[in-house]
């Protein structure tokens, strides 16, 4: 009998124990529009451009991805501003399981959570590809966030150390309310040389708009 009812304990545990998929709205139909900050540095001619625009992101579909799992088809559309036309820009996808949220953006896998979501929890965001390292980890836990008109009763964020010194600048973060997904993203990647010349970019996104 206590065996019987230990089996039956751990089967409740690991069936209902949350693990913070929530943080993500996979529905078809669901969109965010964000406003768009970026600044790209040249270091051939060392000049910069900035560029300030909405870009929507829609669930327009769930398909099965190479390793037969469902998977989110994400349209990313942009525009300047509320008057003009959207403007078809590319195809990103997700996919949800129970140990994680994977995006592929620019042919490019990346775990943005881990779950279940603890304190503990640390992980390379960039196991799955090519590029260097990015240990990551979990700063707001469960915890309330407003961003522009937004206001939201429980977010996680998921950021790296910093590294900024005379030759790098390495910045990541990013935001997640419950039911709505990715709210805020902050991404400083920029190599300095002697000049000061500057080589990569600087991006945040701000939630602007949402629904389904």
């Amino acid at each position: 009998m206590l065996v019987l009812v230990n089996c039956r304990k751990d089967e409740y545990d690991t069936v209902h124990k949350p693990v913070g998929k929530e943080y993500f709205n996979g529905n078809t139909g669901h969109y965010a529009i964000y406003l768009v900050n970026e600044i790209i540095f040249n270091d051939f001619n060392n000049t910069s451009d900035t560029l300030n625009y909405q870009l929507r992101e829609l669930n327009e579909s769930v398909f099965k991805d190479n390793l037969g799992r469902p998977a989110v088809r994400i349209d990313r559309h942009v525009r300047a501003s509320d008057t003009s036309s959207w403007t078809y820009l590319n195809t990103w996808y997700a996919v949800l399981d129970q140990a994680m949220l994977e995006r592929v953006e620019e042919n490019k896998r990346l775990v943005k959570l881990s779950f279940p979501i603890s304190n503990e929890a640390v992980w390379n965001a960039n196991a799955y590809n090519a590029d260097n390292a990015n240990n990551v980890f979990y700063g707001l836990m469960h915890q309330r966030y407003q961003i522009n008109t937004f206001s939201f009763d429980s977010a996680v964020s998921v950021k790296n150390t910093p590294r900024i010194n005379s030759t790098t600048e390495r910045v990541f973060e990013e935001v997640y309310a419950k039911h709505v997904g990715l709210v805020y993203k902050n991404h400083v990647h920029v190599d300095k040389s002697p000049g000061p010349v500057l080589r990569g970019f600087k991006i945040k996104y701000r939630l602007y708009k949402h629904g389904s």
